[in-house]
């Protein structure tokens, strides 16, 4: 129920141990898997009203880049990729948008797997869609040359060139016509 994700979320600015915080995280992960739609998800509806979501956020990018199974990588991402998809604006101060694409691009060039491939594709284009990440553009060129080689690998899958395309295509676009995506 409502109250005990927001006691977990409240949890997140008492608890000191980080082994706790991260069984926090993983409670509230799987919290939000079992929701099929954003209406009923009360994790996302605490998410956005919670003083202490942006305190998930960062322990969300802390746990992703510490996390060696790919399995939990990926529910992660899915969390990280929902709550991107249903809020207004960026769920990342500006330090965190970047740790997060400092996370994404070592673990995309690593990764055989497919599955976490295209689930860490998918956040990038989100984040490539944020208007606070067209203020200064972080890591732009490295992003750019890695989504071509990617597009232009004819041994990946073709959802991980389509999603390749479309996030090049995202910084062109904006590029090119300097003005934010929401106009």
């Amino acid at each position: 129920d409502e109250s005990f994700i927001v006691a977990l979320f409240e949890g997140l600015s008492i608890v000191g141990e980080e082994d706790i915080l991260n069984d926090i995280v993983v409670i509230l992960i799987e919290i939000n898997s079992t929701y099929n739609n954003s209406e009923e998800n009360l994790f996302l509806k605490v998410h956005k009203e919670n003083d202490n979501a942006r305190v998930l956020n960062e322990i969300l990018l802390r746990v992703l880049n510490n996390e060696h199974d790919d399995n939990q990588k990926i529910k992660i991402l899915k969390c990280l990729d929902y709550l991107m998809g249903n809020q207004e604006k960026s769920i990342f101060y500006e330090s965190d948008l970047e740790s997060f694409i400092d996370i994404l691009l070592p673990k995309l060039q690593m990764t055989d797997n497919n599955d976490l491939k295209k689930k860490l594709l998918e956040c990038l284009d989100r984040v490539t869609k944020y208007n606070e990440y067209y203020g200064n553009m972080y890591k732009v060129d490295e992003i750019t040359e890695l989504m071509e080689d990617f597009e232009s690998a004819e041994d990946q899958p073709e959802e991980v060139r389509n999603i390749s395309r479309q996030i090049v295509i995202n910084i062109t676009d904006r590029q090119g016509k300097g003005k934010k995506i929401d106009d």
